[in-house]
């Protein structure tokens, strides 16, 4: 059975670092793995401003679509990320998923300082580099913080770098677990507050 790890957060809390280290480390255990961001499926569409809100529902249906269908290929670990918030980005996202996909999640955060300079270094990045759209992104998210559904996993990106969360959750994502629905994998205490 596929295991699907879904890696949740705002821009720049470090979810392609994360999926990328990750499915490296999949990789290294001799397990298939494919990497799908919302990002390259945004890239894909080319629609007017005006359009943004349908546009993003689209890509939202289709990069889970991509996500389903890696899951029924076969392979032994997709990892999906993207901010996928609210219960309709969920629903939209979740709708091209064979029924009874294992999913695993993991909740990523920054503080907008952090992912501000974070951004702000990647030449790469489009308008997610400017400080005001990465500004209200931020307060969307805090927004919507207490109603995103639980996680399996939360990592501050500020405190824990990607690749300790790697060495942290390798063995439960690459080692077989139970299938059934109670599972619940314990959550690695990185650093505990005292």
């Amino acid at each position: 059975m596929t295991d699907l790890v879904t890696i949740l957060g705002p821009i720049g809390s470090g979810k392609s670092t994360l999926a990328e280290l990750l499915a490296e480390r999949v990789r290294e255990a001799g397990l298939a793995v494919a990497s799908v961001d919302v990002d390259d499926v945004l890239a894909m569409l080319s629609a007017p401003l005006e359009q943004f809100a349908e546009s993003w529902e689209r890509v939202r249906r289709v990069h889970g679509s991509l996500v389903g269908a890696w899951v029924r290929s076969g392979i032994d670990v997709v990892i999906a990320h993207g901010p996928i918030f609210t219960p309709a980005e969920t629903e939209a996202f979740e709708a091209g998923l064979p029924v009874g996909t294992r999913t695993r999640r993991i909740l990523l955060t920054a503080p907008f300082g952090v992912a501000l300079d974070r951004v702000s270094a990647d030449q790469t990045r489009g308008i997610s580099r400017d400080p005001q759209f990465l500004h209200s992104t931020y307060e969307r998210f805090d927004r919507l913080l207490p109603d995103i559904p639980p996680c399996d996993w939360s990592f501050d990106t500020s405190t824990v770098t990607a690749a300790e969360i790697v060495t942290a959750l390798e063995t439960l994502l690459v080692e077989a677990v139970p299938t059934t629905s109670t599972y619940q994998p314990p959550a690695p205490d990185l650093h505990p507050k005292s």
